[in-house]
């Protein structure tokens, strides 16, 4: 009887020691998992990056004045256009992020958002290798937030959109130029899909907690295999910075928009 009970206190005591190190283990091929899941996005970043690009854009002066313009022009005078309230300078400008979507022997296409870019005298885009491009604003569709840029620049890396749907879930990075530093990335999640805004983007966008601020629109949502699912677009914030919710219009509609307007998604432009 003591034999009986010594071997099954033996294979309680196995079983228990064999269940610990099987959840020990599967802890550890969780995490690394997850760690390599996150890694594969390095590659995806160093494909990405190239074929991205910073915006910069000159707001056009109104033809009529406002009553502050008035009584600015009237303190200062002829340097009423360069200083304000405290005499900070005021810089006018816009920016924001872009991606090339086709290029060719003779120019190449920058989509980006175009809120951006509406209403600006002098677009001027910088590439991944620092060369500064003027930018001709060629076609915009304000109900999808889009703008097509182009530039006299040739055979330039392009980014090629996803052919697939996206799903709730999946993870995405969004690469752009935040508050006009250099072009940086954010991983997250899509967080839900066919979501309706309640601005003047008329179609239903995709919703993501990737990271998003000013500088950042008009940058691309990117996969694992490196393609674009959106363009980013707008965030729900009372302050203007990232509050845990930012948007990106899917790349169903990117394609639309330039079959549309005649543009491959290709190096042929």
């Amino acid at each position: 009887m003591l034999l009986v009970k010594f071997s099954s206190t033996y294979k309680s005591s196995t079983n228990s020691r064999l269940l610990i190190l099987t959840l020990v283990f599967l802890t550890l091929l969780s995490n690394a998992l997850v760690a390599y899941s996150h890694d594969t996005f390095i590659a995806v970043i160093e494909t990405v990056k190239p074929s991205m690009v910073t915006i910069t854009a000159n707001k056009k002066k109104g033809f009529f004045k406002t009553n502050e313009q008035r009584e600015r022009e009237a303190a200062l005078g002829q340097y009423s256009d360069f200083y304000k309230d405290d005499f900070a300078k005021l810089p006018s400008k816009r920016h924001g992020s872009g991606f090339i979507i086709g290029s060719d022997t003779k120019y190449s296409w920058i989509l980006t958002a175009a809120h951006v870019v509406l209403g600006s005298s002098k677009i001027i885009v910088t590439t991944f290798t620092g060369q500064k491009l003027r930018a001709t604003l060629i076609n915009n569709d304000p109900a999808s937030d889009v703008a097509l840029l182009r530039v006299t620049s040739t055979q330039l890396p392009i980014l090629t959109l996803s052919q697939e749907p996206v799903k709730e879930g999946q993870s995405v990075i969004g690469v752009g130029a935040a508050f006009n530093l250099s072009m940086s990335s954010s991983l997250g999640i899509v967080s839900a899909l066919n979501v309706t805004l309640n601005s003047s983007i008329k179609v239903p966008v995709i919703q993501t907690d990737v990271t998003v601020n000013p500088g950042t629109s008009g940058g691309a949502m990117i996969n694992s295999r490196a393609q674009v699912v959106g363009l980013i677009t707008k965030i729900y914030s009372n302050t203007g910075l990232f509050s845990g919710s930012s948007f990106a219009l899917p790349s169903s509609d990117i394609k639309r928009l330039l079959a549309k307007w005649s543009i491959k998604n290709s190096p042929g432009g």
